[in-house]
This record gives structure tokens, sequence and C-alpha cells, in this order.
């Protein structure tokens, strides 16, 4: 895998720093309540006009080299950093909120793009560990239909 794909991986900290971003333009533009709605902006314009600009990448890690790629110390440090970094932003953000100068649509535009980054955290806490995935990949596994790998 070339270092400029490596470095797409990265992209896992985009949205967190949606929020920080989000409170400098709103001090630094002073229009707080638009620029609260920025994340949302951010997330449903912007993201997916370079995604549509760049076009699709038919360049995957080959089967063979996944296990490599996983042990590699760039991509366990960046699993490693994700979550702290998500609940880092998380708590910051709650004290930003009870401070800001935001009027109700503010106030409605920056829960918004801070419940959109929780039910995403909720969401891969699902489908990565959460005792409920556990057990639905074992009864599959016994039912047969998953190959056994060990380790659970």
């Amino acid at each position: 895998m070339d270092r400029l794909k490596a470095f797409g991986f990265l992209m896992v900290f985009a949205v967190p720093a949606q929020m920080p971003l989000a409170a400098w333009l709103a001090s630094s533009t002073g229009w707080p309540n638009a620029s609260a709605w920025f994340p949302l902006f951010f997330l449903f314009v912007m993201l997916p006009a370079v995604d549509l600009m760049l076009g699709h990448d038919p360049r995957n890690v080959p089967p063979e080299q996944e296990r490599e790629v996983a042990l590699q110390p760039w991509f366990r440090a960046l699993t490693l950093l994700a979550l702290p970094v998500h609940v880092g932003v998380l708590v910051w953000s709650a004290s930003w909120f009870m401070q800001a100068p935001l009027d109700v649509v503010g106030q409605a535009g920056w829960l918004l793009s801070q419940g959109l980054r929780r039910t995403a955290m909720s969401c891969l806490g699902r489908r990565s560990g959460s005792p409920p995935g556990r057990r639905a990949a074992a009864a599959a596994r016994d039912r047969g239909t998953i190959p056994r790998t060990g380790g659970w």
C-alpha cells in the first residue's frame, strides 16, 4: 500500500474535527448560529462533493496483505486513538455549547451536528464488539454460516 493511500485513513478524524472548526468559525466570523450548522454542511454537502470529484478508487489492499497491513503500527495507532479523540471532542463540545452565544437556531444546529457524531460512534460500537453483535456472530457461526476462526 502506498503512503498516500495510508494517509487517507486519517479521514476518521475529519468528523470530530468539524466541531472545533465550527467553534473557531463562530468566534472568527461573528456568526455563531450559522457556524453551528457547518458540521452538517461539511458532512452532507462538501464531503460528498469532494468524493464525487475524486471518483471511485478500485484499488484495495490485496487479501493476502490485509493481515500485514492491519498489524502495522500506523493502523493500530489510528484504531487506538479514534475512540479517545471522539470522546474528548464530545466532552469539549458539551462544554463549548454551554457557554456559546447561540440562539435557538444555533443550538439546534450544534445539537444536530453533535448528535450525528454520537450516532456514528454508537453504530460503530454496535457493529464492532458489543455483546449483541458477538452473540449474533456466534449464533451464525454455530449454524455453520460463518467459518470458525477461533478467539471467541
